[in-house]
């Protein structure tokens, strides 16, 4: 999860300097600490979130179960991330594609598949993920609305400096 951060937050980066590199200063700070920060905190909190749905649901999974699994079935979704990055260096305009399921796939799709790998006796895996979704949307909505602030506000400032 850790690699995986640090990839989106030096793709966030990159993307930053190449268009902000005309109108702006991309600071390393704003451009790759703090979105490294943030996605480190997503999936912790994600983690912490399927950890919880997993003891709403009664299943026997230990917080050491729930992120080794987070992080296994990170990877995948690391590589589709990797291919993205590959696919806009040669100009292919599907290429935001794979950053988006990438991106979509350790929010959405890692706490359905360790949610549904084991059977449940509490509540209703389906009332509880519906809540995680929402909550982790939540928390995606406020992320991705930071970064992209972060890089629209330094673009306003180099473009309002002088006023």
């Amino acid at each position: 999860m850790v690699l995986f951060s640090v990839l989106i937050a030096l793709g966030t980066y990159l993307v930053m300097m190449q268009i902000g590199s005309m109108f702006m200063t991309v600071n390393f700070l704003d451009g790759f600490i703090l979105p490294l920060l943030q996605f480190l905190v997503l999936f912790v909190i994600v983690s912490g979130l399927t950890f919880a749905a997993s003891k709403l649901t009664a299943q026997s999974l230990t917080i050491y179960d729930v992120l080794a699994k987070t992080g296994a079935y990170t990877v995948p979704y690391m590589f589709i991330y990797v291919l993205g990055i590959l696919l806009s260096l040669i100009n292919l305009p599907f290429a935001g594609t794979f950053f988006f399921v990438s991106l979509l796939g350790p929010i959405l799709f890692i706490p359905t598949l360790i949610l549904l790998e084991k059977p449940a006796k509490g509540y209703d895996r389906i009332y509880v993920l519906i809540g995680l979704y929402l909550v982790s949307f939540i928390l995606s909505g406020l992320l991705l609305q930071n970064v992209v602030g972060t890089f629209f506000g330094g673009f306003m400032d180099s473009i309002f400096s002088g006023f």
